[in-house]
């Protein structure tokens, strides 16, 4: 792992853009330091600070390819503003009791963040979110619409097969064990079915009642919050107020090991899960079969270190 002043990390950025995230930079403040205050959210709240860690992770990952020089002639396919609301996301907020001050973030420098950025943990001071996002990650089971099909095209882009939802939620939400005791804040995202997938049938999939309700923005395709814990999976009304706060009293050295395991766990899991090869020729499957296997490989040695 290597290590960056945070001076390291300014890059050059239009005019437009600098304008526009310095925008949802101000808003995020506020939500940041409701967080850093142990204050009561809503679920705009969340769909903001979703949207500000689309940014982090995004804007991360495009640092990556600035620092680091064996990605430096690699051009990056998307840039932070193609990529904040357009994927399914989540966070899971671990409140330390511990004291601490600073900045600190884990597994963005893995093989598998560095060609799919999609999940990484982070930290502000004795706070913690561990963030992931990708392409109807949490979508069937909550009752949204979703593939039955993803297919890998020759000009690298996935092709879906989008079917109604099942209008209900299913548990655990994401079937992958998380650190316990927490509560969990999940987002179906569905901008880009909108605007990309077969215009008519899309809009009648997600045009029901069961998707509108409780959507924070259903015009943006931002879906409403939905929160697990012990209790159950609850969605959460626009403007309702929520309370997050699940301390823990584990020591901030132990959390910070026990969040970077599960980042480079999940980065593993995720990088080619639920995708087929099949449409492409045998050469270029066998490729891509290859490259999954090393790094799923190179993760899982990391996560035993």
């Amino acid at each position: 792992m290597r290590k960056y002043a945070f001076d390291s990390f300014k890059f050059p950025a239009c005019a437009d853009c600098n304008a526009r995230f310095s925008i949802l930079e101000g808003k995020a403040r506020k939500v940041i330091l409701s967080i850093l205050a142990r204050s009561d959210l809503t679920a705009i709240d969340f769909d903001l600070l979703l949207d500000w860690l689309d940014k982090i992770r995004v804007g991360l990952w495009l640092a990556n390819h600035y620092l680091l020089k064996e990605f430096r002639e690699r051009r990056p396919k998307f840039f932070i503003g193609t990529r904040i609301g357009l994927k399914d996301r989540m966070v899971s907020i671990y409140a330390s009791n511990h004291s601490a001050k600073g900045i600190g973030m884990w597994a963005t420098q893995s093989p598998a963040f560095m060609l799919m950025p999609s999940c990484f943990a982070f930290a502000i001071n004795n706070v913690y979110f561990f963030n992931l996002s990708n392409d109807f990650l949490v979508s069937r089971r909550l009752g949204f619409p979703y593939p039955t099909r993803a297919a890998i095209q020759q000009n690298g882009t996935t092709q879906y097969t989008i079917e109604r939802g099942l209008e209900r939620v299913i548990r655990p939400v994401v079937r992958k064990a998380m650190l316990p005791g927490f509560k969990v804040i999940y987002q179906p995202i569905f901008a880009w079915p909108l605007r990309t997938l077969d215009a008519g049938r899309t809009h009648e999939l997600y045009n029901t009642r069961y998707v509108r309700e409780a959507c924070i923005d259903w015009g943006r395709g931002h879906g409403p919050i939905f929160v697990e814990s012990g209790a159950g999976v609850n969605r959460v009304a626009a403007r309702e107020t929520m309370h997050w706060v699940s301390s823990t009293e584990c020591q901030p050295q132990v959390l910070h090991k026990r969040l970077m395991r599960q980042a480079l766990d999940f980065q593993a899991h995720f990088f080619g899960n639920e995708v087929t090869y099949q449409d492409l020729p045998e050469a270029e499957q066998s490729s891509y079969q290859d490259l999954n296997k090393a790094v799923k490989q190179t993760q899982r040695r990391s996560i035993k270190d």
